[in-house]
Formats: structure tokens, C-alpha cells, sequence
């Protein structure tokens, strides 16, 4: 079973040998990303909803004559966070492609739009060892060298995008105010803030710029009062620009919204 872990360590605490002292075989690994993919917009992260998690996943390439085995240890390094990784339990036979998915996400803290090239970069060399102790050092178990360096790093072009500025609907206190929707533009989850000024029954309709309605979702009653935070799952929305419109009572409300999934 194959294995991918984060090791919490510094970046300078990795150390590369020469395996001169050392019988290991040869490989010539590479590595290039899969995702994100070219100019992909990485939304601001939200740790509660699961829309703003962009995962990573990338192939390597066994461009060598020897295998990588199961008991083999391949280090690499997203230079963007600097966090040291690390994949066992793989099987790369010579001039085989494995895409590797190590479970993890961008984070995006950004305060505006930039675009930034995001990469992941292998060790070229086998012989690694990282700090146990102060004092003392433990061999991380990597059993192949890789002398050429010029394949190891893969990049992509990727949009950070900024938090979405939101505001709460708040009916019978603000007349005509316009609802906010985020993200936007909306991948596969649409989300807004609400205060009603008394307990109501709260439907969002979807329309289109036909004026179809696409989509219906009916949350019940809601206490007033209080902010509330709603979730609406657009995955069967069409791409393309729409009407959203909010019910409560007899208050409505309209914002617009573009689905790209």
C-alpha cells in the first residue's frame, strides 16, 4: 500500500550523501504536476467547507533501468510551504509513470490576487538522513541514487484568489440591499450569510438568464435574530452566469453568481 507522509522537520535539516560508502542502484525519477493544473484558480481556504480545498497530486517518472520498490523511500519538497514529504510502499518498474496522490491541500492565505508558480521538487540523491536529536541522526531508509537533478522539480501557474468579502442580509433592517454570494465564481458549493428580523421560511431559487429556474432549495424555518450561514450544492448547475434569489416571507432578495465547475 502506498504511503505518503509529511515529515515535520526543517528543510536545512535534510542532508544529501554521495553513496560512494553506500551499494545502492541507480534510478533517474522525475516529476511532473498534475494538479493543480495550469492557471487554476486556488480559492481563499476556508477550513470548513470543503469547495476551497485544492488538492495536489503529480506523477513520477522512472526514466532509470532499476525499480523503485515498496521498501523504498522517495523525499520531495513543496517549495511553497517548505514541508518535507515523503512516499513508501510505491512499485516504479524502469520507464513507468505513477501518479501520486499524498492527500494534501494548498493552503491560501492571500490578501489579493497573485499568480505564483507552485512547485514540488524530489531529492536527487538517496543517501538522506534528517536530525534525531541534538546529538544524534537517523538514516531515513532511501536506498537508490538519482545523479541527474534536471527532472526533479515540476511548477504550475496558479491563481491565489483573495477571502471574499461578504456582508449579512439582514431583511426588514436594509431595503433593497443586494445578497452577497461566495465564492464567486462558484465551483460545486455556493454559501451566504442571513439575520432575519423574525422566525421565517427561507427558499433560494436558481435562475437562469432566461429566467428558468434551474434550481430550487427549500431550508424550512429559520429563527430570526440570530447569523446564519447557508450552503447550497450547485454540482448540477450548468456553467454559465446566473439570478439568485432569496425568499424569506414576504422579503426578497437577488444576487448574481457564475458557476464554473
Amino acid at each position: 500500500m502506498k504511503k505518503s507522509t509529511k515529515m515535520m522537520i526543517a528543510f536545512s535539516a535534510i542532508v544529501t550523501l554521495s553513496s560512494s560508502a553506500f551499494a545502492q542502484k541507480a534510478c533517474n525519477l522525475g516529476l511532473t504536476m498534475v494538479t493543480p493544473t495550469a492557471n487554476q484558480e486556488i480559492p481563499f481556504t476556508d477550513p470548513n467547507n470543503t469547495a476551497t480545498q485544492v488538492g495536489v497530486t503529480f506523477n513520477v517518472k522512472n526514466n532509470g533501468t532499476a525499480a523503485i520498490v515498496p521498501t523504498d523511500t522517495i523525499f520531495y519538497i513543496s517549495e511553497f510551504s517548505g514541508n518535507v514529504r515523503y512516499i513508501t510502499g510505491q512499485s516504479i518498474a524502469a520507464n513507468a509513470t505513477v501518479l501520486i496522490n499524498p492527500n494534501f491541500y494548498i493552503t491560501n492565505a492571500a490578501t489579493a490576487q497573485t499568480t505564483t508558480n507552485y512547485c514540488l521538487r524530489l531529492f536527487p540523491q538517496g543517501n538522506v538522513y534528517y536530525s534525531a536529536t541534538a546529538t544524534d541522526t537517523v538514516w531515513a531508509g532511501v536506498t537508490y541514487t538519482d545523479a541527474d537533478t534536471t527532472n526533479d522539480r515540476g511548477c504550475v501557474s496558479v491563481i491565489f484568489k483573495p477571502k471574499a468579502t461578504t456582508s449579512v442580509f439582514e431583511f426588514g433592517k436594509i431595503s433593497n440591499q443586494q445578497l452577497s454570494l461566495y465564492p464567486n465564481p462558484a465551483n460545486n458549493e455556493l454559501m451566504f450569510q442571513l439575520k432575519l428580523e423574525k422566525a421565517d421560511k427561507v427558499i433560494v431559487s436558481i435562475k437562469d438568464i432566461t429566467g428558468r429556474e434551474v434550481l430550487r432549495k427549500d431550508y424550512g424555518m429559520i429563527q430570526g435574530g440570530i447569523e446564519n450561514t447557508f450552503n447550497l450544492d450547485v454540482n448540477s448547475v450548468n456553467n454559465g452566469l446566473y439570478l439568485v434569489e432569496l425568499i424569506a416571507g414576504e422579503n426578497k432578495a437577488t444576487g448574481k453568481v457564475e458557476i464554473m465547475h
